[in-house]
């Protein structure tokens, strides 16, 4: 027959409450059989439990990392990029900035031209029309 323990001994074993023992039973995680209207515990499917779990929560907590790891990563390139992208933006809007410059002084030179011609036009209809 295999080793037994009562369930506030397999929570102590475990470091668990006696409510998550009684679900390990619930969900046949451990072996247990009611003795007396008392559970008993067969400490070998404890043990295994345990050393299952603490594998998974190992494991668990590695991906855990490696994902934080990778995401760290992840987070520092696109840091990288967005600085990239926004000087891209900051010498365009420079850019920008010049030739709306360049086009305003284009579009005063251009008045300017058009005014001279008009008025070039003009006084050679008034002389047309007073001569």
């Amino acid at each position: 027959m295999e080793e037994t323990v009562s369930l506030s001994v397999a929570a102590k074993m475990s470091e668990r409450s006696v409510t998550t023992i009684r679900r390990w039973i619930k969900e046949n995680q451990i072996s247990a059989t009611k003795e007396n209207n008392e559970w008993k515990i067969e400490t070998h499917t404890l043990k295994n439990h345990l050393a299952n779990h603490h594998r998974a929560s190992t494991l668990s907590n590695s991906i855990e990392q490696r994902n934080t790891s990778e995401a760290t990563e992840l987070t520092r390139s696109l840091e990288r990029s967005l600085e990239r992208e926004q000087r891209k933006v900051d010498q365009l809007m420079e850019q920008n900035s010049k030739l709306q410059s360049e086009l305003l002084k284009l579009t005063y030179e251009m008045q300017s031209i058009l005014r001279k011609e008009s008025r070039n036009k003009l006084s050679r209809w008034i002389k047309d029309v007073v001569s």
